[in-house]
């Protein structure tokens, strides 16, 4: 369970993000190409927001220049 994540523009420009979700083959855009300023940061997960990945899923964040991601994880066994 993914109970925050936050997205840092350490770049000095202006940047987008891209957060997807993937199970198989089938991929959900969690935040499409937003814009995250120069020294910004973006909370894309958090308070009562919770993403669930199970065995075989992933999350992934793409960005045009470099960017921090900082997750935390509940791991339930």
């Amino acid at each position: 369970v993914i109970v925050g994540l936050i997205v840092g523009n350490s770049a000095g420009s202006d940047t987008t993000v891209t957060v997807s979700a993937t199970k198989g083959a089938t991929t959900v855009n969690l935040l499409t190409s937003a814009p995250l300023p120069s020294a910004s940061n973006l909370s894309v997960l958090s308070n009562n927001n919770r993403f669930v990945l199970l065995t075989g899923n992933s999350i992934s964040v793409t960005a045009a220049a470099n960017v921090d991601v900082v997750a935390s994880v509940l791991e339930i066994t």
